[in-house]
């Protein structure tokens, strides 16, 4: 589940548990990025941000699996979240980038920047679909046109906790709502294939992020600060 408002975009990362083992918090910077810098939330070994991130712009983004019948070749949406960290700095540099390549197929992404501007993209090959708004929410089902593959069931019903909540109070901590374990439960927890391994928090106009090293429910928010170099 992801969502964007306000310049806040948080996630929380549902997993499988043997990936526990593999998560950190990344920073990465590279002389090509012109003095971009990147933190992000991911696995080791696997592309820069395997799950959610934010740039030193203040552009941050997040994913939402999503099972898909549409595939063809295109870049694969997990190379893709680095590639507009490093290269975008607002939600609308972000949807031009997708727009102008094609996509591998699979899954959502959550967008929002500094000024608050918020939206979601969901990926298939031969399709991909924008929303803007004053906030955005995804879980793991396309809303735009249903897809051959079914999705997971509780998707449904998580996005509309997060659409209620957004919706009936835009100041809400995104934290608490991460946290939500009814009407439908927004934190996952076994006998879930995918419980919830950490909870993610990008401030935007901050520059700042609070990182929830596993279910939102009971794990310590740890900040990160921007300090001109990077964050500690």
């Amino acid at each position: 589940a992801a969502f964007s408002i306000g310049g806040i975009v948080a996630k929380n990362r549902d997993f499988r548990p043997e990936h526990k083992a593999l998560q950190r918090v990344f920073l990465h910077r590279d002389p090509a990025w012109r003095g971009r810098a990147v933190l992000c939330l991911g696995s080791l070994g696997a592309p820069g941000a395997w799950s959610s991130g934010m740039n030193s712009d203040g552009f941050a983004l997040a994913d939402t699996q999503i099972a898909t019948a549409d595939h063809g070749p295109g870049l694969l949406r997990y190379f893709l979240m680095t590639r507009l960290l490093a290269r975008c700095g607002s939600v609308e540099q972000a949807i031009a980038d997708i727009a102008a390549m094609p996509q591998a197929g699979g899954g959502s992404l959550v967008l929002g920047d500094a000024t608050g501007a918020a939206a979601w993209v969901e990926l298939r090959h031969a399709r991909v679909d924008v929303a803007r708004g004053a906030w955005a929410a995804h879980t793991n089902h396309y809303t735009v046109a249903p897809d051959a593959l079914p999705p997971v069931a509780h998707s449904f019903g998580r996005l509309e906790v997060l659409r209620t909540a957004l919706a009936a109070d835009p100041a809400c901590d995104p934290r608490a709502l991460l946290a939500t374990h009814a009407p439908e439960a927004v934190c996952r927890h076994a006998p879930d294939p995918s419980p919830t391994l950490a909870g993610a928090v990008w401030n935007c106009r901050e520059r700042s992020a609070l990182i929830a090293d596993g279910p939102p429910c009971t794990a310590d928010w740890v900040r990160f600060e921007a300090d001109g170099t990077g964050w500690r």
